[in-house]
């Protein structure tokens, strides 16, 4: 039989928030089924994947963009950019 075994329920995750070294037997693994199994600090371990849906809000689409490296240098120099010409072509009118 089996001694001191564990079942945890780990509820919703988004594909960003994905511990990334699970990631991606995670995201290859078909619903119903489970990855394969791994030896960590906790013991042996393997993920159940009961059920998956894509889904779209801006939360998401910020967790993507930051997952994806948006956050670099270059993006945040293209933002800058594009609020200043915003601001210097915008047209404000005090009432």
């Amino acid at each position: 039989g089996l001694i001191d075994v564990t079942v945890r329920d780990l509820g919703r995750i988004l594909a960003p928030q994905l511990p990334p070294d699970w990631a991606e037997q995670i995201k290859a693994t078909k619903v119903g089924g489970a990855t394969v199994t791994r030896e960590t600090e906790r013991g042996v371990e393997f993920i159940g994947i009961c059920s998956s849906r894509e889904v779209s809000d801006d939360k998401t689409a910020q967790m993507v963009f930051q997952s994806e490296g948006s956050n670099d240098k270059a993006a945040d120099d293209l933002s800058k950019k594009y609020v200043d010409e915003l601001k210097a072509k915008a047209r404000i009118v005090k009432r």
